[in-house]
């Protein structure tokens, strides 16, 4: 008995040094530069990264042109970590792609806050770029950074944020972290060997599906992380979302519904208010039809604040909604939309 409880105290060991190597260097050890002549790469040694349009990574010696990521950071040089923050989530919607500062939700909710005498500061997270999984520890981290998080405001899109998915591959021995996408990876005849970090709308690119290029986390080194809860807080992996490959195009609805709650949880925690926002889809917008309702009706019924923008404004013309299109699958919000936005974040902050 005494050998038995000696060998497993061993093992316990072994497992909580394995975990602390792994937390420690495994998710730091990817060498990144980037062109410095175009745009802000923003970079987590822990979680990946996400870039703006046209950067030249650099990654373990392979050279990747990205062209499909867009991010920016308004003021975070002068973040003050105490100051009482309203976070806004997001993907290219919220940044506000191809807009001067001043016409971006950001700015647009901080000038009336001001008008109205509160002193609060408003800072923008991105959500793109990375699985559930990612996504999640992502914000666990960024959010620790404030102290006094007011409200957390998640402003859904209709790109990045129904793209950030944790897929369970069964053609394969073990589970694929990867993004979901309006292309299912399950039509590649040939498996990957091992989880990769699949680039969102570069599916056509072999050499992106490099192991050197995979930044995500095997379901081995999750459960550990989770077992021994080094960064992670109450998150377990029975939680996680698992949407079954098939043939068809894969459901990214339970993805997007999950992760609000799980925000929504860490808000609580926090002492801080939710809003789940949803904005228009420029295509259905056109039609008459917004999908927006069935995250509302699930999310309403879980406790959670929501408005959709759609809906809402949904009589308004199409080209006060949406940019002048660059091309046909520009759907991103006008300045008009960003201030109806800011708008209906500032009322849902004036509830108690």
């Amino acid at each position: 008995m005494h050998k038995i409880m000696l060998l497993l105290t061993s093992l316990l060991l072994s497992v909580l040094v394995a975990n602390q190597i792994f937390v420690t260097f495994y998710l730091r050890d990817i060498d990144i530069t980037y062109d410095q002549t175009t745009s802000q790469m923003i970079y987590d040694q822990e979680l990946g990264y996400i870039t703006s349009p046209n950067d030249k990574l650099v990654i373990n010696g392979l050279t990747y042109q990205t062209d499909q990521l867009s991010e920016r950071i308004i003021d975070q040089n002068v973040t003050e970590y105490s100051k009482p923050t309203i976070l806004l989530i997001g993907d290219s919607h919220v940044w506000g792609w191809g807009k001067p500062t001043h016409q971006t939700i950001q700015f647009k909710l901080n000038d009336l806050l001001q008008k109205n005498s509160i002193d609060y500061q408003v800072r923008t997270i991105s959500d793109i770029s990375y699985s559930s999984f990612q996504t999640y520890l992502k914000f666990l981290r960024d959010f620790r950074n404030y102290k006094s998080i007011k409200a957390i405001i998640w402003i859904n899109g209709h790109n990045d944020s129904y793209n950030n998915s944790l897929i369970y591959e069964h053609r394969v021995s073990r589970p694929t972290i990867a993004f979901q996408h309006e292309e299912s990876p399950c039509r590649y005849n040939t498996p990957p060997k091992r989880p990769l970090y699949f680039s969102r709308q570069r599916w056509a690119n072999e050499s992106m599906f490099s192991p050197r290029f995979s930044l995500s986390i095997n379901p081995f080194k999750l459960e550990l992380l989770n077992f021994f809860g080094n960064i992670i807080e109450d998150l377990t992996i029975k939680d996680l979302p698992v949407v079954k490959c098939t043939k068809e195009e894969i459901d990214g609805d339970e993805v997007v519904i999950f992760l609000n709650k799980l925000v929504n949880g860490i808000a609580n925690k926090r002492k801080a208010k939710f809003l789940s926002v949803f904005v228009p889809n420029k295509s259905l917008y056109q039609q008459g039809s917004s999908p927006n309702f069935i995250f509302t009706k699930k999310l309403n019924q879980s406790g959670i604040t929501t408005v959709d923008i759609a809906s809402k404004y949904a009589n308004r013309d199409v080209s006060s909604i949406f940019n002048t299109p660059l091309n046909d699958l520009d759907d991103h919000l006008s300045e008009e939309t960003h201030e109806l936005i800011a708008e209906e974040i500032f009322s849902f902050l004036k509830l108690d």
